[in-house]
């Protein structure tokens, strides 16, 4: 077999055996993790990521040195304050329109829909060049001197961000308020009455909305780089790192920041789960009205 035919047959069962070690060490960790056993998840997280990078050819001493490059903490620290703050605008805005969605008919709501959901498929680069546009020197906002900080950097997140959040939430306000239209007229609530009913609960879409919105603010790239500049120390944020380094050929740091950013994610999934666990009362709602009716011992 040639040296074509040994690169093939490698790709080959590379396609075949990944895939299948990847979705076992996934079930696997998840079953640990929902047993209970945290700590056994963890290490078995662990050893899997160090298989997963040994299989990428990735030099495993270099590779742990790199954690403690000086600058690397303040890339990922800088990522989260960037998109921590895109994600509360993009909710404090995302919100309002979901429920200006999910309101009675009026003039205009139409031309709103239309526009969330073009909005939620926006092309990130576009929306970076936009921005540029308005706040270069030239712009009509270059009074304002955001370019290249992380403030230009958190709008082009919440625009992104912000008709995941409103689309979301619109679906989740129209589903709950269906459901309860005839408990309200029967109760006779009054308009604020039923706000904060729908926003109690709507509470776990709501959380899920956010997720969204998070998850597509902390995977940005294009529209960043474009206002940000990945200037070292000032607008580099994990995605953009990845790309630089990715491109200058050091891959250890690429790969490092690249789990990094996968656990990062990963933490703050966990988080809005157990927070859509604690926020749902329903099951235990159920036992207790279980042990009521004598179903339960």
């Amino acid at each position: 077999m040639g040296l074509g035919g040994r690169k093939f047959a490698f790709f080959l069962g590379f396609s075949l055996f990944f895939p299948v070690f990847l979705s076992f060490s996934l079930f696997f960790w998840v079953f640990l993790y929902l047993s209970g056993f945290f700590g056994l998840s963890v290490l078995f997280g662990s050893f899997c990521s160090l298989c997963f990078l040994a299989i990428l050819g990735v030099d495993m001493a270099s590779f742990l040195a790199s954690f403690v490059a000086p600058d690397l903490l303040e890339i990922v620290f800088l990522s989260l304050r960037v998109s921590g703050a895109a994600l509360v605008l993009g909710c404090v805005f995302g919100f309002p329109l979901g429920a200006a969605l999910a309101a009675a008919p009026w003039r205009g709501q139409g031309v709103l829909r239309l526009l969330v959901a073009v909005a939620m498929g926006l092309p990130p680069v576009v929306v970076g060049l936009f921005l540029y546009l308005l706040l270069n020197r030239a712009g009509p906002l270059g009074w304002m001197a955001l370019l290249y900080t992380p403030s230009a950097m958190i709008v082009a997140q919440v625009i992104l961000a912000t008709p995941i959040i409103a689309g979301f939430s619109g679906e989740v306000f129209v589903r709950v308020a269906a459901d309860h239209r005839d408990l309200f007229r029967s109760l006779g609530l009054t308009r604020w009455q039923v706000v904060l009913t729908l926003l109690y609960e709507s509470r776990l879409g709501l959380v899920a909305a956010a997720t969204a919105g998070f998850g597509r603010a902390i995977s940005e790239v294009g529209a960043v780089l474009v206002v940000g500049g990945n200037i070292a120390h000032a607008t580099r944020i994990m995605t953009t790192a990845i790309a630089l380094e990715t491109s200058r050929g050091d891959l250890n740091r690429a790969v490092i920041l690249g789990v990094i950013l996968l656990v990062l994610a990963l933490l703050v999934n966990l988080f809005f789960l157990w927070l859509r666990m604690r926020l749902d009362d329903t099951p235990r709602v159920g036992k207790r009205l279980g042990k009521r009716a004598g179903f339960f011992s």
